[in-house]
């Protein structure tokens, strides 16, 4: 699973982010849905971090206390200014925190990880400002 994420990190055109790290901290899981999905994921919050300004991405795996994987996903982009944006709405459909956008790119990435038993949330432990998320996968320990 972590194999086809990393091939594709290395071959896409970040368009401005310089580097997008990946660390799976040795974890393993049995993926009961396509691989590619994940790419679609990825590919939808590199996007937009590079909307927002961001040269780093950084994606990293963890295991919840429910045996889950969760990938933490960060930027060094601008963030979002909370006295303007609602942050309970970004996966909204048609919700845009940026002049001009469809408010698609978010709301998908929710649909696509509903599809595959996943979640993505913003992290309850970011810091007043920063948009980090956390997606949790579906699936069980190998």
């Amino acid at each position: 699973m972590w194999g086809i994420l990393k091939q594709h990190l290395q071959r896409v055109d970040r368009d401005g982010v310089e580097s997008v790290s990946f660390d799976a901290n040795g974890l393993s899981q049995l993926a009961k849905f396509p691989p590619v999905d994940l790419v679609v994921i990825v590919d939808n919050l590199m996007d937009n971090a590079r909307k927002h300004g961001a040269r780093q991405m950084k994606l990293k795996a963890r295991r919840n206390r429910r045996g889950r994987i969760e990938i933490e996903v960060s930027d060094d982009g601008r963030g979002m200014d909370e006295d303007r944006v609602d942050p309970t709405k970004l996966f909204d459909k048609g919700y845009s925190s940026t002049d001009g956008g469809t408010g698609l790119g978010l709301f998908h990435v929710r649909q696509v990880l509903h599809k595959m038993g996943g979640d993505i949330a913003l992290d309850s432990n970011r810091e007043r400002g920063r948009v980090d998320f956390i997606i949790t996968l579906p699936g069980e320990e190998k």
